[in-house]
Order: structure tokens, then sequence, then C-alpha cells
């Protein structure tokens, strides 16, 4: 019996027939509903997720799917304003107002950031971010419930 690894593909699929990204294969793993915004990853750490996963050559996404785990059980930590901070400084950019209110937005564009500064190294430095990203989420307290941060 041959056990067959989901192919990874950029944006948001209707049905797994229409192929998946990284957080929709953590929905199917948490037995969630489809989606690419699973309620047991946290939201900031899902938006670098997500954006990981989109800007990853189809080698490099293939690597992504040792981060599937990893990621559920994430909603809970208290981890957005280090994720930002941690983004940003991967980017090589200042902490600007605005990230305080659109941390999903900060890391986002932050990663597309570290992409760039990569140049045909982006998939090495996209999952090195992903990696420290996942890490700092685990590291911290949790919460009781699964908002956003403060």
């Amino acid at each position: 019996m041959t056990t067959r690894l989901p192919r990874l593909a950029p944006g948001r699929h209707v049905t797994p027939a229409h192929g998946c990204c990284l957080l929709e294969l953590v929905s199917a793993l948490a037995d969630e509903e489809w989606t690419d915004r699973p309620a047991t990853v946290h939201p900031v750490l899902g938006a670098v997720a997500r954006r990981v996963n989109d800007l990853s050559t189809p080698d490099g996404r293939r690597a992504l799917l040792v981060f599937a785990v990893p990621l559920i059980g994430t909603s809970t930590a208290r981890c957005a304003d280090a994720l930002v901070e941690h983004c940003l400084r991967a980017a090589g950019r200042p902490r600007a107002r605005w990230t305080r209110w659109w941390p999903a937005l900060a890391v986002h564009r932050a990663t597309k950031e570290v992409a760039l500064a990569a140049g045909e190294h982006r998939d090495e430095a996209l999952r090195r971010l992903l990696a420290e990203c996942a890490e700092l989420c685990r590291a911290v307290p949790r919460r009781g419930v699964s908002t956003w941060d403060e």
C-alpha cells in the first residue's frame, strides 16, 4: 500500500480535490472544517504560514509539509506582538504604529520582504522564518480564549 502526501499549492482551495495550502492541510489534520484559517492556529502565525505557502516555489512548498502538525494548537498563545517584532526584524524594518492594530497585515508584508531579499534562496529563508515563528508561539504562555492578544 502506498501513501500519497498532499500536494501543496498557492492560494485558497474550495475542496481538497482542488488542491490545498498548508493551512487547509492543518484544518483537515485538526479535524476542522476545510479552511485556510483553522481555529487551531494563532491568527498571526496563520498569516505568516499563508504567505510562506504562497511565496514558496513548488519545490519549496513540498518542504512545508513538516510544519502542518507543529502549527496545530498554537491558537491560544500570546504571541502576536512577538511574531510582528520577529517578522519585522527579519525583514529589516522598524515597527510602525499601525502594526499594533493590524498585526496580520504587518507579518504579511514583512514575509514578502524576507522572500524578496533572499532572492534565489527564498525557500530556505521562508522556511526558517516559519519555523522561528512557530517556535515563538509554542514557547509563550497560553490563555483560555483564542482571540487576538490583549
